[in-house]
């Protein structure tokens, strides 16, 4: 009695489905690095590069993270929506912050030549201190 035995070994069980087509993994990394940007570019919208440099580039990869989870490569949609729309709100906010600064310093551009001009010629500590308080009460009057 002779027993035959198959050579090849059974394949291993991966928990997917038997297709016959190959499996992709899920492509969340896009979505999620749109998340982590929103959200850096939302605290950082006081400056350029943090509220519009990393708002859309959290923008880009929101929509392609987006994409792909209309596709079924990714399971994030949410998360690629949540750092699309958070860049948004970090330009929006940078712009705002960047409009009203310009706008300050152009109404107070003659104040700041003065102070500027004051602090050159003042040759002690207390001298710099009134052209401070100087500059400070022209602004706080409107002037």
């Amino acid at each position: 009695m002779s027993s035959t035995t198959d050579p090849t070994p059974a394949p291993a069980y991966t928990g997917a489905p038997a297709t016959g087509q190959p499996q992709t993994g899920v492509r969340n990394g896009i979505g999620t690095t749109a998340l982590v940007l929103g959200i850096l570019a939302l605290i950082t919208s006081w400056t350029v590069v943090g509220g519009i440099v990393l708002g859309l580039l959290a923008i880009i990869l929101g929509a392609v993270g987006r994409g792909r989870a209309k596709r079924g490569e990714a399971t994030n949609g949410g998360s690629a929506v949540a750092g699309l729309i958070l860049g948004v709100v970090s330009i929006i906010i940078a712009v705002v912050l960047v409009a009203v600064g310009g706008t300050w310093l152009a109404h107070h551009k003659t104040q700041l030549q003065k102070l500027q001009a004051c602090d050159k010629s003042a040759t002690t500590q207390a001298e710099r201190n009134s052209c401070n308080q100087q500059f400070q009460k022209s602004v706080n009057n409107g002037n």
